[in-house]
């Protein structure tokens, strides 16, 4: 089974990294072999599945995907066979922006109320832990008179 994987409009082959100037991702699947043999397309921007639909070409799948910004992303691209053979069509890195994912507001507002929380918990327990040490020694100052 062959085929031509395209995004944007640009071919890609497995391995490569491709520089996107858009956060829409356009994904076209072009069979050029055997396309009767195709039971299933399908693939994944990381971990987000991709949803082909039947292009207006016979034997063309397309798919868009919107990316959430800056950031690198792994792109696969598989196809399910007639046979039952699961093939790997295309592997790539999609790159948009900088290439480094900007931190998720809410993911940073958990980090800082857990750091916040354990800072309190530590300060408590060494607290706690000084008082039980005075209480110890105020009960041993008792049994000596």
């Amino acid at each position: 089974m062959k085929a031509e994987v395209y995004v944007n409009d640009v071919k890609v082959a497995p391995g490569d990294t491709v520089t996107v100037d858009t956060l829409s991702l356009s994904l076209r699947v072009a069979f050029t072999q055997d396309l009767g043999s195709v039971q299933q397309l399908y693939g994944f921007v990381d971990d987000q599945r991709l949803i082909f639909s039947v292009g207006t070409t016979p034997g063309e799948y397309v798919a868009i995907h919107r990316l959430p910004g800056d950031g690198s992303y792994d792109v696969y691209v598989r196809v399910l066979d007639t046979a039952g053979r699961d093939t790997l069509l295309a592997s790539f890195a999609a790159v948009y922006g900088s290439g480094v994912a900007e931190p998720d507001p809410v993911d940073e507002a958990v980090k800082e109320a857990l750091n916040t929380g354990t800072t309190v918990l530590s300060a408590a327990m060494g607290s706690l832990g000084a008082g039980l040490y005075l209480l110890g020694g105020v009960k041993e100052e008792r049994k000596r008179r």
